[in-house]
């Protein structure tokens, strides 16, 4: 007994597939993070508490970290302190033996955290269905 197959569409698919890799590669990705990203990083400046503003003023959405090996290929995005900004962030996100907590970005994410995803569902979403078109 033998069994005959026929696939069809194969070429049809493939053809969307591509389409979708290009619409959605590391440029449109990259942008809509940061987009998605900049709100946990207005509540953080909001949160930081303030001495001088060197903390505040240092909070970021960036698509790269300077004077940092780029472990990502230029595929990731970040919200937070500036490595060239005051030591202490961490410090006071933290807190330490001698200084109690005074978190700013950890509330900031859990504020935002479901508005990030929103906003990457909804905008790579869009870009999947029109590619696919």
């Amino acid at each position: 007994m033998s069994l005959h197959m026929n696939i069809e569409g194969v070429g049809d698919a493939i053809a969307n597939i591509r389409r979708v890799a290009d619409a959605v590669g590391d440029d449109a990705v990259r942008d809509i993070g940061l987009e998605a990203l900049e709100p946990v990083a207005e509540t953080a400046r909001e949160l930081a508490p303030v001495r001088y503003g060197q903390l505040r003023d240092s909070i970021v959405v960036i698509e790269r970290l300077p004077d940092a090996p780029d472990l990502y290929d230029g595929r990731a995005v970040f919200v937070g302190p500036l490595m060239a900004g005051p030591f202490y962030a961490g410090f006071v996100e933290f807190g330490t033996v001698n200084m109690v907590a005074q978190p700013y970005l950890g509330p900031a994410i859990d504020m935002h955290e479901a508005h990030v995803f929103d906003v990457l569902g909804e905008r790579l979403g869009a870009l999947i269905e029109s590619a696919a078109q």
